[in-house]
């Protein structure tokens, strides 16, 4: 016969739920940071004060993020914060690398050429695929929770 182990413990009664629900919760937090504008009320906040730039030296953008991606950036994020919540004003614009051998490289790979193609089409190629990853990426970056200037 099986025993419920639940009413064995004794666990302090809260609102919180038992399981935390993340993918479903997730769209509906990421839409009320957007809606109250998190990050611009940040750097508002400081205006007037000292400044503080972190230079970002951006991630290329060739593919998803990965783990090494996603520390480095979180790890920019807390000390962009942590400069704005001790009274500098602390504004982060995010960029990328677009340019160079990696996108290439992965570009024409995606695309499958394995003929000459004209320097144009190349540069067509990598752009999109850089446009694309970027994206990508932007999406990411805000799901791990980082806050930035995302649309310049």
């Amino acid at each position: 016969m099986a025993q419920d182990y639940n009413k064995t413990l004794n666990l302090p009664q809260t609102d919180f739920a038992m399981r935390a629900s993340l993918p479903q919760r997730e769209p509906g937090m990421l839409a009320e940071w957007n809606e109250e504008n998190l990050y611009q009320k940040m750097v508002d906040r400081n205006e007037g004060k000292p400044t503080y730039i972190l230079h970002d030296g951006p991630p290329y953008a060739n593919g998803d993020i990965h783990l090494g991606t996603a520390l480095n950036k979180v790890l920019k994020d807390m000390i962009v914060r942590s400069k704005n919540m001790t009274g500098y004003q602390s504004p982060y614009i995010p960029g990328w690398d677009t340019h160079g051998l990696p996108i290439e490289l992965k570009a024409l790979k995606k695309v499958d050429v394995t003929a000459d193609i004209s320097p144009l089409e190349l540069r067509q190629h990598c752009k999109d695929f850089a446009l694309y990853y970027m994206d990508n990426q932007r999406t990411q970056f805000k799901r791990l929770g980082v806050l930035g200037d995302f649309d310049n």
